[in-house]
C-alpha cells in the first residue's frame, strides 16, 4: 500500500499527487486512503457534459499521460517537447491491454498511439518487437493484445515488473536486446505455467458433484453450477486471472479462481456478457478484506478460514441472479454477406471505423451456403481449422483461406465439397511481404 510511502513524503515535505482510474467503493477494510496532497481521477475539472468519457472507462495509463500532458501545458506553454517524448505510445499499450473500451477519449489515445509506435525509436518497442517476430509498421490492436502486451505482464505476474519498465525506458539498444530475451522467456514460462493450472482446475471441477458443463434442455439444468470457483496452495497469484478467463472460454460461465495462503487468500474474478461480476460480489463484500474491479473482472483478498463461507454464500448468490440467458453464448452478426461481396475495397472501408477494441468490434458477417475446397486441423495439438472457401456466386471463381482458431475438432466432420454457413470478420494477413485478405471465422454451422 501507499499509505506509508505517501506518509513519509509528506514529512519530509515533499507534495505528492496520486492518478488512477479506478473508483473504489468505500469499504471498512480499504477506506483508509493514502494523505496525499492530490488524488487526481480522471474526471478532472472538466464539465458534465465530458463526465462519461472521463471516468474509469479510461486506463490508468491514459490518465496518466493526460495529467503529465496537462502539467507540461502549464509549465512550458506549449506541448512541443511533450510530443517529443513519445509519451502516447506507452498510453496507447496500458489502454489496450488494461482493455478500455476502445470509445471516446481511449480510442483517440488509441488511433494516434499506434501511428507512434509504427514509426517508434524507443529501443525496447524495437526489441520487442524483433524477438515477438512483428513487423513494427504493422502494429496492431491485436499485436499490443495478445503478444506485446503479454510479454510486458509476464514479468510482474512472475518476477519483478520492474525489468519491464526497464525494457521500455532504456535508452541502450543492447540494454534492450536481453532485456526483450528475458521478456519471452518469461511469458513461455507463464504460457506453461497457466496451461498446468488451468488444466488441474479443470480436474478439480470433474470430482465435482455439479458439474459446471451446462445442459442445453432439461429441469436438471439448475442443479448445474451458474458459477464456477476452484481454489488452491498450488496457484501462482500472478496467473490467476489468465486460469479464470481460460475457464470462462471453456465453459462460458463467470469463473473466481482462488490462490490460497495460510492467512490470507487472492481471488481473480471474471465475468460474462451481462452479469456484472464486481457489484454482485459487492453484495457479499463483509467477507472480503478488500474488492476492486470492473463489470467483467474483479480481484480479492480473502482469509483463508472463509473460503467455504464464500463459496456457500456465492452459490446462493449466483442461483438469484444468474440467468439462463447468460449463460448463453451469443454472436451477434451485423451484415449477411455473400463472399462474392469480400474485397479490399470493402475491407478499406471497413477501416476506417478503427481501431478496434471492446466497444468498438469489428464487423461481424454471416455467409450462408458457402462451398468448402479444403480444410484441414493445424496447430501444434490441431486444435484449429484451417478452411479455403467460394461463393457459388462469384464469376470468376474467387477462393478465400479462413482460419477458425480452437475449432479444430470439426475437421473430421466437413468435407471438401460440402456447403457450409460461417460467421467471420475479415483480415489483411501480411506473409513475406505479401497481402492477402482472410476471413476469421467465429463459428460454422455444418448442414445436416
Amino acid at each position: 500500500m501507499a499509505n506509508e510511502a505517501v506518509a513519509y513524503a509528506n514529512k519530509k515535505g515533499i507534495d505528492v499527487i496520486i492518478t488512477d482510474h479506478h473508483q473504489k467503493k468505500q469499504h471498512p477494510a480499504t477506506s483508509h486512503q493514502p494523505p496525499a496532497s492530490s488524488k487526481q481521477k480522471p474526471d478532472f475539472d472538466l464539465p458534465k457534459a465530458h463526465a462519461i468519457v472521463w471516468s474509469d472507462n479510461v486506463s490508468g495509463a491514459g490518465v496518466a499521460w493526460i495529467f503529465a500532458k496537462e502539467i507540461y501545458k502549464h509549465w512550458h506553454q506549449n506541448l512541443l517537447g511533450f510530443k517529443a517524448s513519445n509519451a502516447l505510445e506507452l498510453s496507447c499499450i496500458g489502454t489496450i491491454t488494461d482493455l478500455m473500451p476502445s470509445l471516446g477519449v481511449n480510442r483517440s489515445l488509441i488511433k494516434h498511439g499506434l501511428k507512434e509506435l509504427r514509426q517508434s525509436k524507443r529501443p525496447g518497442i524495437i526489441a520487442l518487437c524483433s524477438h515477438a517476430g512483428i513487423a513494427q509498421d504493422q502494429i496492431g490492436t491485436y499485436e499490443i493484445g495478445y503478444i506485446i502486451g503479454p510479454r510486458i505482464n509476464a514479468m510482474g505476474r512472475l518476477e519483478d515488473a520492474l525489468e519491464s519498465l526497464r525494457l521500455l525506458c532504456t535508452k541502450d539498444k543492447n540494454r534492450a536486446e536481453v532485456l526483450a530475451e528475458k521478456l519471452g522467456l518469461t511469458n513461455k514460462s507463464r504460457q506453461q505455467l497457466t496451461e498446468t493450472t488451468f488444466e488441474h482446475a479443470k480436474e478439480k471441477l470433474k470430482t465435482k458433484s455439479a458439474s459446471p458443463v451446462p445442459e442445453r434442455y432439461g429441469a436438471s439444468w439448475r442443479k448445474k453450477s451458474k458459477i464456477i470457483l476452484v481454489s488452491h496452495s498450488s496457484y501462482n497469484q500472478g496467473i490467476i486471472g489468465l486460469v479464470a478467463g481460460r475457464l470462462v472460454e471453456e465453459f462460458y460461465r463467470p469463473a473466481i479462481v482462488i490462490s490460497e495462503d495460510k492467512v490470507y487468500s487472492k481471488g481473480s474474478v471474471r465475468s460474462v456478457n451481462g452479469f456484472n461480476i464486481v457489484e454482485a460480489l459487492r453484495k457479499l463484500k463483509d467477507i472480503f478484506e478488500d474488492l476492486g474491479g470492473h463489470p467483467m473482472a474483479a480481484g480479492f483478498t480473502i482469509r483463508t478460514e472463509k473460503i467455504n463461507e464464500f463459496k456457500t454464500k456465492l452459490k446462493k448468490l449466483a442461483d438469484r441472479e444468474i440467468t439462463r440467458e447468460m449463460l448463453e453464448p451469443v454472436i451477434k452478426a451485423d451484415l449477411e454477406l455473400d463472399l462474392s461481396a469480400v474485397s479490399w475495397e470493402l475491407w478499406e472501408e471497413i477501416e476506417k471505423f478503427s481501431p478496434f477494441g471492446l466497444g468498438n468490434s469489428k464487423p461481424v458477417f454471416v455467409a450462408r451456403n458457402v462451398k468448402v475446397i479444403n480444410v484441414r486441423a493445424v496447430g501444434r495439438d490441431q486444435q484449429h481449422l484451417k478452411l479455403t472457401l467460394t461463393s457459388h456466386f462469384s464469376k470468376p471463381t474467387l477462393n478465400f483461406n479462413a482460419i477458425a482458431f480452437n475449432l479444430g475438432h470439426l475437421a473430421s466432420k466437413i468435407s471438401a465439397g460440402d456447403n457450409i454457413d460461417i460467421c467471420f470478420n475479415m483480415e489483411k494477413n501480411v506473409w513475406n511481404g505479401d497481402e492477402s485478405l482472410e476471413l476469421r471465422i467465429r463459428d460454422v454451422k455444418i448442414k445436416n
